[in-house]
């Protein structure tokens, strides 16, 4: 972009500020939340070097400058032609640009609560700190987007491309994400307690340590994911697709996962107290020194499942398959709970505990 238009840009976006800015920093506001972008950033965005922009600042004989990083950011589209400057200027005036083109844009720390940006294109758009909360993002392309740390909860994310999205620490509770894509996302920390992820797509994605407090995923498919020390209490997981799953040390108590495939998944030393587990796939599964205390494994398929050590103090067996499964060394299992379920030969037990044969 040439000098004119620089420092036109320059001269409209100057204006004095309470307190004086740092050395070599300058100071930016509307529409966008305040930050501090350094003189060669800003020179960056405006295409011009950083000693010929303070020259064009201190024309106003002050040393304060305060930009609008809404112009910066056309300058820079203007620059980089990654996408329409008009659609940043719609967004701006009336805080709709629904299925424009905002690829590629630079919109960090944004300050854009309740946007309808639905079927928008933000692919690897960089929103790093901005708030996006209860926007409208309904079918809207986020592939390959910067949304670290961002705040978008209560957002509506229906049906959604974020693959290969950067999400970590980002904010999702109460969004709804039902039907996205998910698959290789980054989401390390991410918070997405009370989201609706029903029919999500979660290939690749790691979710270790990660809030999921109360979330709604039905039939979601997660097989494969490392949910090792998430928190997912109370969530609703009913025919969700967990085979190969990492849980290990996963808190789930009083969540549903009746009729999950939870084959092959590693639950060992999972919290699943007064879990729903029924009609559950648990074959080949390890739930090693898991606490299924209280939880509903009725009807479950526990063939090959490794439960030595698990407590299983009041937990319903009721109708559940024990072939080969290992309950070496079990706790509170009761002749009682076992007479309700039934085994093979291969099935092993403690000592002075048997199970029927299944029919």
């Amino acid at each position: 972009m040439g000098r004119r238009l620089a420092s036109i840009l320059a001269a409209m976006l100057f204006c004095v500020l309470d307190t004086p800015a740092g050395a070599g920093q300058l100071h930016v506001t509307p529409l966008f939340a305040p930050a501090v972008v350094t003189l060669p950033e800003a020179g960056r965005f405006l295409g011009i070097g950083s000693d010929e922009l303070e020259r064009l600042a201190r024309r106003n004989e002050n040393p304060a400058w305060r930009f609008a990083r809404v112009a910066l950011l056309v300058a820079e589209a203007a620059n980089a032609h990654a996408f329409k400057a008009e659609d940043l200027e719609k967004l701006k005036e009336t805080g709709r640009c629904i299925k424009c083109d905002l690829s590629g844009a630079k919109l960090n720390v944004a300050n854009l609560p309740g946007v309808n940006l639905s079927g928008a294109d933000l692919s690897r758009a960089s929103l790093t700190g901005a708030d996006l909360s209860r926007a409208n993002l309904t079918g809207a392309d986020l592939t390959e987007a910067h949304l670290s740390g961002a705040d978008l909860s209560g957002a509506n994310l229906k049906g959604a491309n974020l693959s290969w999205t950067n999400l970590i620490s980002a904010d999702l509770s109460m969004a709804d994400l039902s039907g996205a894509n998910l698959s290789e996302a980054k989401m390390g920390r991410v918070n997405l307690s009370g989201a609706n992820l029903s029919g999500a797509n979660f290939h690749g994605v790691s979710l270790i340590r990660a809030d999921l407090g109360g979330i709604i995923l039905i039939g979601a498919d997660l097989s494969g994911v490392d949910l090792s020390g998430a928190n997912l209490s109370e969530a609703n997981l009913g025919r969700v697709n967990l085979s190969g799953a990492n849980l290990a040390h996963a808190d789930l108590p009083r969540t549903d996962l009746s009729g999950a495939d939870l084959s092959k998944a590693n639950l060992k030393g999972a919290n699943l107290i007064r879990a729903n587990l029924s009609g559950a796939d648990l074959s080949g599964a390890s739930l090693v020194g898991a606490e299924p205390i209280g939880a509903n494994l009725s009807r479950a398929n526990l063939t090959g499942a490794d439960l030595r050590f698990a407590v299983l103090i009041g937990t319903d067996l009721t109708g559940a398959v024990l072939h080969a499964a290992n309950l070496n060394g079990a706790k509170g299992l009761t002749l009682r709970q076992l007479d309700h379920a039934c085994g093979d030969a291969k099935t092993k037990l403690p000592s002075d505990l048997s199970v029927r044969f299944c029919p």
